[in-house]
């Protein structure tokens, strides 16, 4: 069906709102039943990021962030996500696990999306990662791909800094590779490297 056919009625504060009209603005989310349009009026009962000029945004601990369409696999895998800055507190595997600072959590947002629209800029759609957290109250993007893996971990140490750590297979040459990353600056040769991580 072409979004210019999409024609849909319901209530928001109780007046009726046209979609055809809002369908160059919004677009229709492929989880149905995970991402609401407005988390504060979740009686809209329809899930639409919005949508811009550059692509979708979504929002995350109040930071907006803006992907091209063709990433929506990486924003769907945000999304899912959110849950992690509020739900993960103390002990939340009940074994002692540590909750996981929104520092780290936005570390991980921000450098999945800039990484990711970074490759994109280069004709590569990479996969999206699981985005998990761990015991040590850190955050793990973990790939797995036909030709690869590669796990970068987040973590917060004293006075409130946040490392990273990675570590990559490449099944096809046995190549590997491992080292931090920069956290306030860009690193272009694990740039290179992530390009085996394509969907």
């Amino acid at each position: 069906m072409n979004k210019k056919d999409i024609f849909r009625n319901f209530t928001d504060d109780g007046s009726r709102i046209n979609f055809e009209r809002l369908n160059a603005r919004y677009v229709k989310h492929t989880l149905a039943d995970e991402i609401r349009y407005s988390n504060e009026n979740p009686s809209i009962g329809f899930n639409y990021s919005r949508k811009n000029l550059k692509g979708l945004d979504i929002e995350i601990l109040g930071e907006k962030f803006t992907l091209p369409e063709s990433l929506i696999h990486i924003l769907e895998e945000l999304e899912y996500s959110k849950g992690i800055s509020y739900s993960f507190t103390e002990n939340w595997d009940d074994d002692g696990a540590l909750p996981v600072p929104t520092g780290v959590y936005s570390a991980a947002v921000r450098f999945l999306v800039v990484y990711s629209k970074e490759l994109y800029k280069e004709g590569i759609k990479i996969d999206a990662p699981e985005i998990n957290p761990t015991p040590s109250g850190a955050i793990d993007l973990s790939w797995r791909t036909e030709d690869a893996r590669l796990l970068i971990k987040f973590k917060g140490i004293e006075d409130n800094k946040i490392v990273a750590k990675f570590y990559g297979d490449h099944y096809t040459d046995g190549t590997d590779k491992s080292g931090s990353v920069e956290i306030d600056s860009f690193d272009s040769s694990l740039l290179e490297w992530m390009k085996i991580l394509k969907k």
